[in-house]
């Protein structure tokens, strides 16, 4: 017999239908749905984007990333002791949201483009207290 998911994977095994169908359906437990998480997923669609057809992805794409390191850094800031709604895990950008705004300016037919993405390679290089406003 063959068994297939819901996303129409196919295999031989009942277990491995019942393993790959748990993987799909349940999230790991370590990871969060989170503030970053999904400012990510948002960049990695306006990355996919044609920049012919969406002309102002990379800068929506990069007005976001700044947002969350202007509240990350603000979150830095916050005492450890202080009870706050959201840890700084939740709001950092991770290298791929880096990565995924830089693949904006990459497929951007901005005049700007090709400066912006440096830009953005010079600022991931530095902390970010030296660039978050």
């Amino acid at each position: 017999d063959k068994y297939f998911d819901s996303v129409g994977v196919k295999t031989d095994s009942p277990e491995r239908f019942k393993n790959h169908r748990n993987f799909v359906t349940k999230p790991d437990e370590g990871k969060n749905l989170n503030v970053e998480s999904i400012c990510r997923v948002i960049a990695l669609g306006w990355s996919r984007c044609d920049g012919s057809v969406a002309k102002d992805a990379a800068y929506k794409a990069n007005n976001l990333l700044v947002k969350l390191e202007e509240i990350s850094h603000k979150r830095q800031k916050i005492p450890s002791e202080r009870k706050v709604s959201f840890q700084l895990s939740e709001v950092a950008p991770t290298p791929s949201f880096y990565n995924h705004v830089l693949s904006c300016w990459s497929r951007s037919t901005d005049s700007n483009a090709e400066i912006e993405a440096k830009t953005l390679l010079e600022r991931m290089s530095l902390p970010l207290e030296t660039y978050a406003r």
